[in-house]
């Protein structure tokens, strides 16, 4: 039973190139005799998945004896990493690298003359699978970056409406003060307005005065008192003016450049949001042209499937051609 061949000995593991594949033998021994069985499954792995092989149909063994003959495309050969033998209860026995053989005649011998017009479908495929995962590695790279651009334009933008807000308000704040100034500007003002106008009446009221000094002597120093003191307090009513003035200039410069700097940061945040759009443009493009490349792995890989399937049926039919003219060589044999 094919139980027995997992505890095989390897005796012999050779390659021989027939053009696009390649013909890898191996052969034997068992520990004890076992009737004739499956023979194992060849498996290769070149570093990006593992490529399964039947035996080539061949006379049954006998004894403890195994010999197999393996189908291979020559680029995978060259780019194997590691062999096995899977057997039926899914064991496997580590192979070493096939050392090259030479051609033989016999039953065994793959159909050169077909496989020399195949193309090497494998190696087409293992190139376009690493140019798959370059523009992966690239396009995860691309997307990494653009994720980074459109964090930080996004933050930029974000601490820029902060600041845009900060103004604002610092703005509206301004501009209260402003408004509440004025108020009391017009307030000093309409109180200097008064002033001038008590004063008016002050100074008829000393003119009358004046003219009845000669009647009212002893009420003429109070109301010269009176007048210093509406005086004084005109002064001081004038400075105050003077004063709430300068605030009123310098917080209307604060307003002016406070709404400059509201200007500028809008600016900022009209480029960063252009800087976002173009990151996601070209994101959007990376994603298209991987989608086309998977499109196109696909339909490589279909083909390969096709392109197998043909070499295994021109096999068979080569073998049955082999084996017909070996019958009607041994019937002339016999007729001779």
């Amino acid at each position: 039973m094919s139980e027995a061949w997992p505890a095989i000995k390897i005796r012999e593991f050779e390659h021989v190139v027939t053009g696009a594949t390649s013909l890898l033998r191996v052969s034997g021994q068992g520990p004890r005799r076992r009737e004739p069985g499956h023979r194992p499954v060849l498996v290769i792995d070149d570093g990006i998945k593992e490529h399964r092989f039947s035996a080539l149909p061949a006379p049954p063994d006998t004894g403890r004896t195994l010999r197999a003959a393996y189908a291979v495309p020559s680029g995978l050969v060259r780019n194997a990493r590691s062999y096995w033998l899977q057997h039926d209860d899914r064991k496997r026995t580590n192979l070493s690298v096939p050392e090259t053989g030479v051609a033989r005649m016999g039953a065994d011998q793959p159909a050169a003359a077909i496989d020399a017009d195949l193309p090497d479908a494998y190696e087409e495929t293992r190139r376009l699978e690493q140019r798959i995962l370059e523009l992966e590695e690239v396009h995860a790279r691309e997307l990494r970056d653009a994720a980074r651009k459109t964090s930080e334009a996004e933050q930029r933008v974000f601490q820029a409406d902060e600041q845009v807000n900060a103004a604002r308000q610092h703005e509206r704040s301004l501009a209260e003060q402003l408004s509440r100034a004025t108020a009391d500007a017009e307030q000093l003002r309409a109180r200097v307005t008064e002033a001038d106008q008590t004063t008016e009446v002050l100074r008829a009221q000393v003119a009358s005065a004046e003219r009845e000094v000669s009647q009212a002597r002893a009420t003429r120093e109070p109301l010269e008192r009176e007048l210093e003191e509406l005086r004084a307090a005109r002064k001081s009513l004038q400075r105050e003016l003077d004063h709430a003035r300068d605030q009123l200039r310098v917080m209307t410069n604060e307003r002016d450049e406070f709404s400059r700097q509201a200007t500028a940061f809008d600016g900022l945040a009209v480029k960063a949001r252009e800087r976002a759009a173009r990151a996601e443009s070209e994101h959007q493009k990376s994603s298209a042209a991987l989608q086309e490349l998977e499109i196109w792995r696909g339909e490589l890989e279909r083909r390969l499937a096709a392109t197998t399937s043909e070499l295994g049926a021109a096999k068979a039919a080569h073998e049955a051609d082999q084996r017909e003219l070996e019958r009607l060589r041994e019937r002339a044999g016999h007729t001779d």
